[in-house]
């Protein structure tokens, strides 16, 4: 018996904005919240994107190549009333997983981690 692996990515929501998160795959802590004024974000072969609710800031060649959204800057991404957060909901490699944090009020500003495993 064979189980279906999903393609759609997986979200988890994380209610806390200011906790370090590590790639699910290798362990590298690739989002580090320093503090209030700087973020800082370290690359590993499994990230997919990263990106908060006013850009993507980072994309992976293999993330832009499932979106077909290779070659365009960020402007010319037609992310319409979804949104970021929906936009990245669409992402479509098997096992993938992404991470939301919300702010709590008044802002409510998202941040979204994504990651795939590699694929031989």
């Amino acid at each position: 018996m064979s189980k279906e692996v999903s393609k759609t990515i997986q979200r988890v929501e994380i209610t806390k904005h200011e906790i370090p998160i590590h790639c699910p795959f290798c362990g590298v802590e690739t989002y580090k919240p320093a503090s209030a004024d700087y973020l800082a974000i370290v690359k590993c072969e499994h990230l997919l994107f990263y990106a908060h609710d006013m850009e993507i800031e980072y994309r992976s060649k293999r993330f832009d190549d499932s979106m077909g959204i290779a070659g365009l800057s960020g402007e010319e991404i037609a992310l319409n009333d979804k949104g970021v957060d929906g936009f990245t909901d669409n992402v479509n490699i098997q096992d993938a997983v992404k991470f939301a944090f919300y702010q709590g009020a008044p802002s409510f500003y998202g941040t979204y981690v994504g990651y795939a495993p590699v694929q031989e």
